[in-house]
């Protein structure tokens, strides 16, 4: 088949191939899906403050469509610490936040309790695994890799009554990931994330037209060098990394620290997308 045929296929591919073929090499996503990762992060995510509606542009794209309401009922998939569901219950009915991390959590229900916050609940589950008793009027997945692969979206439709809401950082760079990335395999590109195409086009052939816009983001974090090592060793690296290539690593972080600490600078193009399910014509399998 050639390069056109292959994408003319694609272009009238069913949604449910679409979702079937798009996949998330295991090695990626078994890191992405590790719990211990999340864990590591959340006394920094605990820190974060709630988002509002006047300067967020995730919840400017929400308030945009007029999707919620104090009717409504919300899903919020890889909540982290809450801060998009604490923002959200300030105009929902109910928020659910669920996330694989119980240090997230952990830390969501500390600001809840604190907050003194009634109408959310915070689920400590694997997204795909958790058994869900309701759909829900609005579902947001706002920077999660629940949304890396088809099976992942594919439950989002399912759970989603009238309106989805995704954003995913895409043409991201790492200023120590990436370093590292050339230690453990010299010359390797970055591959173009998929996501971002594949919901456009699960999307568009069910008979939806999303919204799409994006915007610049620039981030930076700094660990000591000891929850430096931990983090890019224990919890980035394949389990089957060799000791060489561990030194190596190890070498290169105290080669890039400064008075005991690593920081490093994330830049990435935000893509957020907007959905109606009022026109759909595939509704996803049993949640």
């Amino acid at each position: 088949m050639d390069s056109t045929s292959s994408i003319q296929h694609a272009l009238v591919a069913t949604p449910e191939h679409i979702l079937d073929a798009w996949k998330t090499p295991p090695s990626i996503m078994n890191g992405y899906r590790r719990a211990e990762r999340w864990d590591e992060a959340a006394d920094f995510w605990r820190t974060l403050p709630i988002p509002t509606w006047e300067d967020d542009e995730f919840l400017q794209l929400i308030a945009k469509h007029h999707a919620i309401d104090s009717t409504s009922s919300v899903l919020d998939i890889g909540c982290g610490s809450g801060i998009y569901s604490f923002a959200l219950a300030k105009r929902a009915k109910h928020v659910v936040g669920i996330d694989i991390s119980s240090k997230m959590i952990e830390a969501a229900n500390d600001r809840k309790e604190e907050l003194g916050i009634q109408n959310v609940q915070f689920i400590h589950d694997d997204f795909l695994a958790h058994a869900f008793s309701e759909r829900f009027d609005v579902v947001i997945a706002h920077m999660t890799p629940a949304m890396r692969d088809g099976d992942g979206f594919r439950k989002m439709l399912a759970l989603t009554k009238r309106f989805g809401f995704t954003a995913r950082p895409t043409r991201r760079s790492d200023s120590i990931a990436d370093g590292i990335t050339q230690l453990i395999a010299p010359g390797q590109k970055h591959q173009n994330d998929v996501s971002i195409p594949a919901q456009f086009l699960i999307l568009w052939n069910a008979g939806i037209t999303p919204l799409v816009s994006h915007y610049p983001a620039v981030w930076n974090r700094t660990r000591t060098l000891e929850e430096a090592l931990t983090y890019y060793i224990d919890l980035q690296l394949a389990n089957d990394t060799s000791e060489q290539h561990k030194e190596a690593v190890r070498a290169y972080l105290h080669t890039h620290s400064e008075n005991g600490s690593v920081t490093e600078t994330i830049k990435s193009e935000i893509v957020m997308m907007a959905w109606s399910m009022e026109h759909c014509n595939f509704t996803g399998e049993t949640a």
